[in-house]
């Protein structure tokens, strides 16, 4: 039953914008959320099966629950107590989602994940070329490509035009790439030459860092630290000027997307600061509505007449939860649990890094890439293949005893 599961969602990952949001709105756009339900209770029958990091995982969302529910009934104004308690249960329920299937994916060995890796990396690269060769059939709205994005003439799921398809791109190629041994320079051409036929700037930046610091990390010398530090350096700035700067720039004559991301993460920042606890879950929307405004009159004041702030400005009209979250797991975590969360995400990559590390350039490339996206523009609900990936790099290094 597991394995069958296991596989099955691997399939169902990459599906992530579906016809099934108009249920239950963004938690349950992606496809694998239909066997939430399913994996939920073989978690529950298999219990023993979770190990201390899984253990752990579970006791701290249920952990941010409860802060939640004692956050609403101590500083939530009386008008809004019955909107924030159902928001926030409900962001509850996406976050815990996403959690379980990551423990869900950490009580399998390698081996079997490798098969589910596989399965999610041949169908995203599938995916990669039917939008080459017969795009009208991905870009259309149908059950499996639920609705469009906000930005003109962009789908959300997955196609070339959706922002988050390159985060899915880099990590089934480099899952591919670990799986089958591929060289690691042969595996940097073959990601930067798929991303460069997509819209998703933030996947092509996060995974050129990603190489830069990988490099940089397991390089075996200070002084071929400071040279590839140099080289990497020269060579990304090149890339930007002739590569992503007129993209930018079409993203902020054209598209919202980079004035949305930036007021939204700053709207993070800046509530870590004036509420180092946290919020919770009940709190979100509320501190996003009251502390939005003033951000935008800070980036205004030093980027003046920029950006266009017709998109992000919606988000802080009281009752607005469409699309309303800071775009990323890191920032939409820092306004949940504040420095509770920094020092626990802190130790959680420790644990990985010290693991990864060892292994070597692809497998740290690609957690590196990983956090990069969770922590700039990727967010959590949803990106399923992360968790997978995620969970496949913990085991590959565990069954080789690292």
């Amino acid at each position: 039953m597991g394995k069958i599961l296991l596989y099955l969602s691997s399939f169902f990952l990459v599906f992530e914008n579906t016809a099934l949001s108009a249920i239950g709105g963004a938690f349950t756009a992606p496809l694998a959320i239909s066997l939430f339900p399913a994996v939920t209770l073989y978690l529950l029958f298999n219990f023993y099966s979770i190990d201390i990091v899984g253990k752990r995982i579970i006791y701290f969302i249920f952990g941010v629950l409860f802060f939640s529910l004692a956050y609403l009934f101590i500083f939530a104004d009386s008008l809004y107590f019955g909107f924030l308690l159902d928001r926030g249960l409900r962001l509850f329920l996406i976050n815990l989602a996403s959690f379980v299937f990551l423990v869900f994916f950490l009580t399998f060995d390698y081996a079997e994940l490798k098969v589910a890796s596989k399965i999610s990396g041949t169908l995203i690269v599938m995916v990669f070329f039917i939008n080459l060769v017969a795009p009208d059939i991905v870009n259309n709205p149908s059950f499996l490509q639920g609705s469009a994005a906000f930005s003109p003439d962009r789908m959300r799921g997955f196609t070339l035009e959706a922002s988050t398809f390159g985060f899915q791109v880099v990590t089934a190629v480099m899952l591919l790439a670990i799986i089958f041994s591929v060289n690691y320079l042969l595996s940097i051409v073959v990601v930067v030459s798929f991303l460069l036929f997509t819209s998703s700037k933030g996947a092509l930046l996060a995974f050129c860092l990603s190489v830069v610091i990988s490099k940089f990390v397991l390089a075996k010398s200070g002084f071929n630290k400071i040279t590839f530090l140099i080289v990497g350096f020269l060579a990304f700035s090149f890339g930007f000027y002739y590569v992503l700067l007129d993209a930018f720039i079409l993203d902020i004559e054209k598209y919202n997307s980079s004035s949305t991301r930036g007021v939204m993460i700053f709207t993070g920042i800046y509530s870590a600061l004036v509420s180092p606890l946290g919020v919770g879950f009940t709190g979100y929307f509320n501190q996003i509505y009251q502390l939005g405004p003033d951000v935008i009159n800070f980036v205004d004041y030093y980027f003046p007449n920029l950006f266009n702030f017709d998109e992000v400005i919606t988000y802080f009209i009281v009752g607005n939860v469409e699309s309303v979250s800071t775009k990323t797991l890191f920032f939409d975590w820092l306004i949940f649990a504040g420095w509770v969360f920094l020092y626990l995400f802190y130790k959680f990559l420790s644990f990985c890094f010290s693991k990864i590390k060892i292994a070597g350039g692809k497998n740290l490339s690609l957690f590196i890439f990983m956090i990069i996206s969770w922590c700039f523009y990727v967010p959590l609900d949803g990106r399923i293949i992360g968790l997978l990936a995620i969970a496949t790099l913990i085991k590959f290094n565990r069954e080789r005893g690292a």
